[in-house]
C-alpha cells in the first residue's frame, strides 16, 4: 500500500509542475471572471484549492491577508497576480460561499460538498468574512466578477466610513469592520 501511495504522489508531483497544471489553473482562473452557477463556482474554488495543497509550500507562504482582506486578495489572483496565500485565499472563498448558500438556503448538495471538502467548523472565519460574502451573493446571483467586486468593496469603504466617523474622537488605532448582515440578499 505504502509503495502504492509513494508512487501516486510522485505522478502527482509530476503533473503539478507541468505546463498542463498551468494551463488548467489559467482556464479556471479566467471562469471565475465569469457568471457561473453557484455549483460551477464552487467545483472551480475547489479545484483550484486542491492544486495549491499539491504545491509544495514556501517558506514565505503565508495564511493571512496580504492585500488587506482575503476578498482583495481574490481580487488580485484573477487579475494575475502571484500572491504567497493563494491555498488560504480559495479556502475562505469555500468558506464564504458555503456561508452564503447555507444562509439563503441554495443547494443544498453543494454546501454538503463543501462543508465536507473543508470539513467546515462554525468558528473558522476571517474578521472581514462578511464583505467577502457580500460578494459571493452577488456571485451566486449570476453577476460578473469585476460587478460583484465593486459592489462589494463599496460596501466595505462606506462601513469604514461610518465606523471611522464614530470612531474619530475615541482614538481608535484601528477599525473593526463588523459582519453585515444577511438582509442585502433581499435588496438584491
Amino acid at each position: 500500500m505504502s509503495m502504492y501511495r509513494d508512487q501516486t504522489l510522485e505522478v502527482l508531483s509530476d503533473w503539478i509542475k507541468s505546463e498542463e497544471s498551468l494551463n488548467l489553473y489559467q482556464r479556471l482562473i479566467e471562469d471565475l471572471l465569469l457568471q457561473q452557477t453557484p455549483e460551477q463556482y464552487g467545483l472551480t474554488l475547489i479545484a483550484l484549492w486542491c492544486r495549491e495543497r499539491l504545491l509544495n509550500y514556501s517558506t514565505d507562504e503565508t495564511t493571512q491577508p496580504i492585500e488587506g482582506s482575503y476578498l482583495a486578495d481574490f481580487d488580485a489572483i484573477l487579475h494575475g497576480e502571484d500572491i504567497k496565500n493563494k491555498r488560504a485565499v480559495f479556502e475562505q472563498m469555500i468558506l464564504s460561499l458555503w456561508r452564503v448558500l447555507y444562509a439563503l438556503n441554495i443547494s443544498e448538495e453543494t454546501v454538503q460538498l463543501l462543508g465536507e471538502v473543508l470539513d467546515i467548523r462554525a468558528s473558522l472565519q476571517e474578521p472581514l468574512a462578511g464583505i467577502a460574502d457580500q460578494y459571493t451573493v452577488r456571485k451566486v446571483h449570476g453577476h460578473y466578477h469585476n460587478g460583484a467586486f465593486e459592489e462589494a468593496s463599496e460596501r466595505l469603504l462606506k462601513c469604514a466610513e461610518a465606523m471611522f466617523k464614530r470612531e474619530r474622537n475615541a482614538d481608535a488605532e484601528w477599525i473593526v469592520i463588523p459582519r453585515l448582515p444577511m438582509q442585502l440578499v433581499s435588496a438584491i
